[in-house]
């Protein structure tokens, strides 16, 4: 009698430990399976998230810049409340949603505010802060772009100089031609014709042929570039 319970309970613990295991196993390819859907529901739903708090701190700052133009006084303290508003809202983007592929974009907007505000130096490491964060964003040139223009403003003139020259240079650079046409037009602005010259004929690539290695279509600064470049005396 107690043999044969012992047997009973042997063969109990045994069919437990299968529908154990079997419920674990089941468990795990639900995970698996399931989990990549999981996931690509909670990252859209964050950037959804992420692109409403976006959009609102964006209007925020497009009612400061907007008030900024269209105000006649040079110390309007309304644009600069409303520019205060429009920082706190990107704040609000980067705190909670920091994470996000729209956090570059936060920071490259609160360098324009850090810009219009006068603070050079601030608005130079929020670009820092946005390139750092769009090393695959098809923005990141742009934004590289943005920044070496903003040093040609900042007393770091040869370090943005160099910068634009290196991305009109970049084949990867989908905006090269943008660049070679900032560079040019800052020496045309500093009357150094050579050197205008020298930058806008980097252009000359961009003239719509696919034997390049940009392989881009014409681009519209070519054109502008050419006529500028036909007042330049040899």
């Amino acid at each position: 009698m107690v043999q044969k319970m012992v047997r009973q309970w042997l063969q109990e613990l045994k069919e437990y430990n299968y529908s154990t295991w079997l419920s674990t196993v089941v468990m795990l390819v639900i995970f698996v399976l399931g989990g990549s859907s999981l996931r690509k529901w909670y990252v859209a739903s964050h950037e959804q998230k992420a692109q409403f708090a976006m959009s609102e701190a964006f209007e925020e700052y497009d009612r400061a810049v907007l008030r900024m133009i269209e105000s006649k006084e040079s110390d309007d303290q309304v644009a600069k409340q409303q520019l205060e508003d429009a920082h706190l809202s990107f704040d609000i983007v980067l705190r909670n949603h920091g994470s996000s592929d729209l956090s570059s974009c936060a920071h490259a907007f609160k360098a324009d505010i850090y810009w219009y505000e006068g603070k050079k130096d601030e608005a130079l490491q929020e670009m820092d802060s946005a390139i750092k964060g769009a090393p695959k964003s098809p923005l990141l040139y742009e934004w590289k772009t943005k920044s070496a223009l903003m040093k040609l403003d900042a007393d770091k003139e040869q370090e943005g100089i160099s910068e634009l020259n290196a991305l009109a240079l970049d084949p990867k650079n989908a905006t090269a031609d943008r660049a070679a046409f900032e560079l040019g037009y800052y020496y045309w602005c500093a009357k150094d014709e050579a050197h205008a010259r020298d930058a806008w004929q980097l252009l000359e690539k961009f003239n719509g042929s696919k034997d390049d290695e940009f392989k881009q279509t014409r681009s519209p600064y070519l054109a502008i570039a050419q006529m500028k470049m036909s007042t330049i005396s040899e």
